[in-house]
């Protein structure tokens, strides 16, 4: 997919205050995105927890152990083999409402009972080792350990009980006895308060403790989870406590040796040819083959994220790849039905879809040897013949800071002005490389961008969204894993001269660890031919609308007071940035007001662009931030001829595309395109409140768009 360079010089125009027409992209500069090729930021994470080889230690903890202090107290010790800990929350999983359950038996602990005197019972560090939550889906467990309680690093959660109100004053062996426990809960380094109620049981040399309480997960920089198009989860989470302790004075006292933790193998289920209702050799095979092999196969762009050469690689993930085939998660494929047809669409028939689900849900059995070769089978990669390759300075950021945006200076050696015809980028960490998005910026901008980089430590400069740079920059790529490499029409191409320059901003995704990394662009210039014969550039336009998401009524803060927000967008991206959402209300005849009704976390806004120039529409793009609820562009909205050109109807910030036409369409003076952004405050609960206004920061929002054509 191919759009605009220096989009400006055929963008939409609007009257200003005198009659006279006023392009708004020249009022914009900063704000001028024309991205080009077949696009998606996408974040491997969401692919990656799934896939990756976790080292899970499945192992009962160690507690610190308590001893009695008179004959009339006994030592009750937690027996891991009839214990268990386990969590339920409200799930809903592509589209299904349900109650998520996991269960661990890594749980240690001792308590003490006083049978002289109840009231001074009292109990020690119950630790649970999280890691070992298990559940009714694989791709759900694993989710929940890389991203959310990040167990590899933080195996062990510990609840230290201070109080316990309902003690009696005197206890008979079976008595089941009412009690409130409260402590200190601690996941993740991150300690708060929590209560448990329940009953406790003594029964001779066995302590019986049910108990269960309430917690937050974003108390615990834990959730809620919340994929878009796949699952989301509620805050709260009831936590169960179902504990067998047994009197320490046992000779035969059960060890953690007496558990059997190991977690459960992946199995390959071999199965003879023709004695199921789906064959993996001829039916999942072939959809594997030519839909998911050509990213995913070694080498691919995808094989960090999961790597499939063989039939058993999809065997022993057969549940997760039901569960994502199913909900239309994958392959990624966000546009509905409702828009026009697409060039490359990666989303499987219906056919397809049940012949995975009906696989997956008989276990992923195999009718061919494990170690039958996956091939790729569908439209072969893309390829340039690179006249250079070009890079910044290796780079190394800091794995405290999770989300690193990083921009760097690219020149670009040429002596003559030529035509850019083709690109990729070429990602040298995919293990830390997020995304990236490149720039062309023009020659008259290399002082603003070397001042950006002298007052940034280390090679280039912190930027979010667009490069910080002010002046003719144009962004001109957006990678992520799974990308290809950009191609254009013959005879068009994006102009370049001496002096010009390429900025990459790469979002570095930082685990626990920030290796070197030192990705390149390969660049493919006009050849003499193709120049002599003279070059065309494409045209096109960005089309932006107000963004503006006020805060829940049952929100409150200061920055839920739109002007603490407007200053604080002010002190982040000057007052250009501060003032670009209040020139699209003027541009798109709206007002605040407009947006004072929307305190349900729900906003929407929409703008009316009408067409000047003849052309020939080959691609669109739509573009919010991670408050994106649904985006919608359409071409003559509300008259007989009215065609929707792109749908989302729900939103991901993971997965944006260029979108070419199947058909291109002939547009030109007397059509019209509106945009039209939601954004909930839902998909995205657990940021600072604050007025959501139009900015390039992460907690900032946009209503963007762009459309490329070839112009007449």
């Amino acid at each position: 997919m191919t759009a605009p360079h220096e989009p400006d010089t055929d963008a939409p125009s609007t009257p200003d205050d005198s009659g006279r027409p006023r392009r708004l992209l020249l009022v914009l500069p900063l704000v001028i995105m024309a991205v080009v090729g077949v696009g998606a930021f996408v974040t491997q994470d969401l692919w990656r927890w799934y896939f990756v080889d976790d080292d899970v230690v499945d192992e009962v903890p160690q507690a610190p152990t308590l001893e009695a202090d008179s004959p009339d107290q006994i030592v009750f010790r937690i027996d891991a083999g009839r214990s268990s800990v386990s969590y339920e929350i409200t799930e809903r999983l592509v589209g299904t409402e349900r109650t998520a359950v996991g269960t661990t038996s890594g749980v240690a602990g001792d308590i003490v009972v006083d049978t002289a005197d109840p009231t001074r019972s009292h109990a020690g560090d119950i630790v649970v080792n999280v890691e070992m939550l298990r559940s009714d889906n694989s791709l759900r467990d694993k989710r929940i350990r890389h991203d959310y309680l990040e167990s590899s690093h933080h195996r062990f959660a510990t609840f230290t009980p201070t109080t316990i109100t309902g003690l009696p004053s005197a206890v008979t062996e079976g008595e089941v006895v009412p009690l409130t426990v409260t402590g200190d809960l601690t996941v993740k380094d991150i300690t708060a308060p929590a209560t448990f109620e329940g009953t406790a049981t003594w029964r001779g040399d066995t302590l019986t403790i049910e108990m269960s309480g309430t917690v937050l997960l974003s108390t615990y920089d834990a959730g809620p989870i919340g994929i878009a198009g796949l699952v989301h989860t509620d805050d709260e989470v009831l936590l169960r406590l179902e504990l067998v302790a047994v009197d320490t004075r046992r000779a035969d006292l059960p060890g953690a040796d007496a558990l059997d933790v190991a977690p459960p193998a992946d199995e390959i289920v071999e199965v003879a040819a023709g004695s199921g209702e789906v064959s993996f050799a001829h039916d999942v095979l072939p959809i594997l083959e030519a839909n998911c092999a050509s990213c995913h196969n070694s080498g691919g762009a995808g094989a960090s994220t999961w790597t499939l050469d063989t039939a058993a690689d999809a065997a022993v993930v057969a549940d997760g790849l039901g569960v994502v085939v199913g909900g239309g998660y994958m392959p990624p494929w966000p546009a509905s039905d409702l828009s026009v047809p697409f060039r490359d669409v990666w989303r499987l028939d219906p056919d397809e879809v049940d012949t995975v689900v009906a696989w997956a849900r008989a276990g992923g059995p195999l009718d061919v040897p494990a170690d039958t070769p996956v091939t790729a089978t569908g439209d072969q990669l893309i390829t340039i013949d690179p006249d250079v390759v070009v890079s910044g300075d290796p780079y190394a950021g800091d794995p405290a800071v999770s989300d690193d945006y990083r921009c760097q200076i690219n020149a670009i050696p040429i002596d003559e002005p030529t035509f850019i015809t083709g690109f990729e980028f070429r990602p040298d960490r995919l293990d830390v490389v997020h995304h990236a998005i490149v720039f062309l910026a023009r020659a008259s901008t290399i002082d603003r961008a070397r001042a950006l980089d002298d007052a940034d430590e280390g090679p280039g400069w912190t930027c979010y969204g667009l490069s910080g740079i002010r002046g003719d920059v144009t962004q001109i790529l957006g990678w992520a894993p799974g990308q290809q490499p950009t191609t254009y029409p013959d005879g068009y191409g994006i102009p370049v001269f001496p002096g010009d320059f390429l900025v990459t901003q790469i979002h570095y995704h930082y685990d626990h660890e920030a290796p070197l990394d030192h990705s390149e662009m390969a660049l493919e210039f006009a050849d003499p031919d193709e120049l002599a014969a003279g070059m065309q550039r494409l045209g096109g336009a960005v089309l932006l609308a107000p963004a503006e998401l006020p805060c829940s009524t049952d929100q409150t803060g200061p920055l839920c007071d739109r002007a603490a927000s407007k200053a604080k967008v002010r002190d982040q991206f000057g007052a250009f940035g501060a003032g670009i959402e209040d020139f699209l209300l003027q541009r798109c005849g709206m007002s605040v007001e407009d947006f004072a009704g929307f305190t349900d976390g729900v906003s929407h806004s929409s703008c009316d662009y009408p067409l000047t120039q003849p052309a020939t529409l080959i691609g669109v793009l739509g573009h919010m931030h991670e408050y994106g609820s649904a985006f919608r562009m359409t071409l003559n909205p509300d008259t007989p001829d009215e065609t929707v050109l792109l749908d989302i109807p729900v939103w991901s910030f993971e997965w944006q595309f260029t979108y070419r036409l199947a058909d291109p369409i002939e547009i030109g003076p007397g059509d019209t395109v509106r945009i039209e952004c939601t954004w909930d405050r839902s998909v995205n609960p657990n940021n600072e409140p604050r007025y959501v206004l139009w900015a390039e920061g992460t907690g900032d929002e946009m209503c963007y768009s762009t459309m490329t054509w070839i112009p007449h």
